[in-house]
């Protein structure tokens, strides 16, 4: 589960291992999480995740990793389309549905706009 590494390690900017991280998933590879943990770090685009979308349970799984993509590359506003679109699915009992929904509860509960939200995670 490289890639749910790969998506904490993003959460914090000032995380000492985002480069180890990111090194890690410098190789190409094709599998699925491979791919997603690509996605998370910025070296694979959007449609290389989309791509991994058949069912409904795939497309929780890859917008939960879209949204951490975006957020490790401080868009938030994207990241809260793409988490929201995670819980679009109703499948609460899907990890990356609770990781999704956790990390909208956080941003909720600190009371600001996205875009604040943004400003000071660059800070």
């Amino acid at each position: 589960m490289r890639s749910v590494r790969a998506s904490a390690a993003a959460w914090k900017r000032d995380s000492p291992h985002r480069e180890e991280v990111r090194k890690h998933f410098e190789p190409s590879g094709t599998a699925r999480y491979y791919v997603l943990g690509r996605v998370v770090v910025g070296l694979e685009d959007e449609a290389a995740g989309t791509a991994l979308a058949g069912d409904i349970h795939q497309v929780c799984e890859v917008a939960y990793y879209l949204g951490a993509a975006a957020q490790y590359q401080g868009r938030i506003e994207d990241a809260s389309d793409w988490f929201r679109a995670a819980l679009e699915t109703s499948l609460a009992g899907e990890n990356e549905y609770r990781f999704a929904h956790a990390e909208l509860t956080v941003w909720k509960s600190l009371a600001k706009s996205l875009t604040r939200i943004a400003e000071d995670r660059q800070h």
